[in-house]
């Protein structure tokens, strides 16, 4: 469940293997973290939940192709793998 820091304007859609996974629509923030671990999307302290809709991002064996329509200017993504 990894988490995502996006940047961008207006509204993007995010995709994971061609079909639509979330829309996030930026207000005044231009940075939000998307936290699949913890299910929130936030900036700072402030949740930013309601600018939210769809599931959130988990990763899946073998290939996960992520795509996204909108102005989104930079994507970060963090994951944790685990080994057993």
């Amino acid at each position: 469940k990894p988490k995502l820091t996006i940047k961008g304007t207006d509204t993007v859609e995010f995709k994971k293997n061609g079909l639509s996974l979330f829309t996030y629509t930026f207000d005044n923030d231009q940075e939000v973290v998307i936290d699949s671990e913890l299910q929130d999307a936030y900036q700072g302290i402030v949740l930013k939940n309601r600018q939210m809709n769809g599931d959130f991002l988990t990763l899946d064996i073998g290939d996960n192709v992520l795509s996204w329509e909108g102005s989104l200017t930079e994507l970060k993504i963090d994951n944790w793998e685990r080994w057993l």
